[in-house]
């Protein structure tokens, strides 16, 4: 699915008068989020894709007040609205029925556009019986845009590339939503990230190494 954003709409809501516009493309289904959604963003010509996924097997069991992980334009954040973080076989759930989990990420956009410009996850949304529950996805942009993905079916994957190549993915937020909100917990098995932007060719990262051993050379 695509659409546009503009004003206030029922995916959006526009933060900023001079946010702009906004091309957004939501997925359902991780594989062509992964290989259809870079390939209909139509980023421009030079730029190249990268996929980093985070699935949270390397954390122990047990109680956060927050967690974090990846490097560079992957680097991550995470946080419950209410409560601790839990976490357990891999899988990270917000401590208390009602609250959400939120990522920030701490890329920046360089330059060029290059930056976070992808994002999906396998979320959770289930009430003590374990039946699904309807839940709200909220997407904030370097561009100060927040878009919103309401979840209503039992479906764990949503993903979003940000086609817009001077716009990248600055949070992001699921959390209950309905009538009975208060009872749902939130959770996440894997957390997917796609960068766009332009990528260094193999030549360019080894000049950068040598010339990074020469500066350090210098510096002794």
């Amino acid at each position: 699915m695509r659409y546009t954003v503009i004003t206030l709409a029922a995916l959006a809501v526009v933060s900023s008068a001079s946010a702009g516009i906004v091309d957004t493309i939501a997925f359902t289904n991780f594989s062509a989020w992964a290989n259809e959604g870079p390939v209909l963003a139509d980023f421009p010509a030079a730029w190249g894709t990268e996929i980093e996924v985070e699935t949270f097997d390397a954390v122990a069991d047990g109680s956060y007040s927050s967690l974090s992980g990846g490097e560079g334009w992957s680097a991550w954040a995470m946080t419950a609205s209410a409560g601790s973080l839990l976490a357990e076989g891999g899988m990270v759930a917000a401590g208390k029925p009602g609250g959400g989990l939120t990522f920030n990420f701490a890329g920046a956009l360089d330059p060029t556009g290059s930056g976070l410009h992808g994002i999906g996850g396998d979320f959770g949304l289930r009430n003590a019986a374990g039946s699904w529950m309807p839940g709200r996805i909220i997407l904030t942009l370097s561009s100060g845009i927040k878009l919103i993905h309401d979840v209503n079916s039992d479906n764990p994957f949503a993903g979003f590339w940000i086609a817009t190549p001077e716009v990248t993915i600055t949070s992001l937020t699921v959390m209950p939503y309905g009538t009975d909100a208060s009872t749902t917990s939130v959770s996440i098995n894997n957390l997917y990230l796609g960068f766009a932007g332009i990528v260094p060719a193999p030549g360019a990262l080894a000049l950068l190494g040598v010339a990074g051993m020469a500066s350090s050379r210098r510096r002794r």
